[in-house]
């Protein structure tokens, strides 16, 4: 199967780049209360280190919230994924423990300020593409049980079955969502040249270490941008 970006997406945003970590293999039961620690652990570093003032001023921060108004989505509104993840820890709250894959990237994003989701690589169904919506594509959210459709040029994760993942990577659906008893998972990192490139390799090598350590499973890594705009990754039934 390919992992593709649309020219459209990259027409819009020129420098944008994707990290596609791959894990196969790893058992989402182990490391529990070694990935519960992680993510506590960052969350007290991030409030040491940052403050307020200084991530709203963040060029980590400051990218994406001009990439999601360039697509017409209002940021305040729908937040990019690790702005509203590190915002919520910096106001004092904690993060969810939910599992000790989701828990290790979610430390990692908050670390590192850049986004990173997680899903199953099992569930996907054909090529797996970002791409500028039409309007009314089907998208139901984690925990969800009724369809919310994308908004007419929001950028959106998709594969041939629904959406995965709307407005870039603000949330992800239900169906392809990282449980305990995912073995097989790509991990996906947007970010843009000039501005993070070397954070996400930084975020992607970290975050490899401590998943195969704790979890188990063999990785790779694979890149896509504008030129360069899809990865083939093999299945188990090619």
């Amino acid at each position: 199967m390919k992992f593709i970006i649309d020219q459209p997406v990259c027409d819009l945003l020129p420098d944008l780049v994707i990290c596609l970590p791959i894990i196969r293999g790893f058992d989402n039961t182990r490391g529990g209360d070694e990935a519960r620690e992680l993510l506590r652990k960052t969350e007290r570093e991030l409030r040491d280190s940052l403050t307020t003032e200084q991530f709203w001023q963040d060029p980590r921060v400051t990218v994406y919230l001009d990439a999601f108004k360039k697509f017409g989505t209002d940021p305040d509104v729908r937040r990019p994924a690790h702005v509203a993840l590190a915002k919520r820890v910096l106001e004092g709250g904690q993060l969810p423990d939910i599992n000790p894959i989701v828990n290790i990237y979610n430390a990692i994003s908050i670390k590192y300020l850049t986004p990173f989701g997680g899903e199953n690589l099992d569930v996907l169904k054909g090529d797996f593409r970002l791409y500028i919506a039409k309007g009314g594509e089907m998208w139901i959210p984690i925990g969800g049980d009724k369809a919310k459709p994308a908004l007419p040029g929001e950028l959106v994760w998709g594969d041939d079955i629904d959406l995965s993942t709307r407005a870039l990577n603000w949330r992800q659906c239900d169906r392809t969502k990282m449980t305990e008893e995912t073995t097989n998972g790509f991990f996906v990192m947007d970010g843009f040249n000039g501005v993070n490139k070397d954070v996400m390799e930084a975020a992607a090598a970290e975050f490899i270490h401590i998943a195969t350590t704790l979890c188990g499973g063999n990785a790779e890594v694979y890149w896509m941008s504008s030129g360069s705009k899809y990865a083939i990754i093999s299945m188990q039934d090619d």
